[in-house]
């Protein structure tokens, strides 16, 4: 009777520490579901950011062709001055 009565504590025993392990388990998997919701929720916000920002470069892009040759001109005109007062500064110094 007395390896019956331990048996029963054993198998009381083991059950109490098997139901205490799922609980732990599931709290575990609730915790880890959070935390991937928030994961997902931060990807979300920063795939919405690049979308703005794609957009908007889209805009920036669209604009520059648009005054792009106004613009290249001007840039092209700077150039060609900037290369003229040099070359004209070297030939003022070799006269010197």
């Amino acid at each position: 009777m007395n390896n019956i009565l331990q048996s029963d504590i054993f198998f009381f025993i083991s059950s109490i520490s098997v139901v205490f392990i799922a609980i732990a388990i599931l709290i575990l998997l609730i915790h880890i579901i959070k935390i991937l919701n928030d994961i997902s929720g931060f990807f979300k916000t920063i795939r919405s950011g690049a979308d703005t920002i794609s957009e908007e470069l889209s805009l920036v892009r669209a604009k520059l062709r648009d005054k792009g040759i106004l613009t290249g001109l001007i840039l092209s005109l700077f150039t060609i001055m900037t290369g003229f007062v040099q070359k004209t500064k070297e030939r003022q110094s070799r006269k010197k």
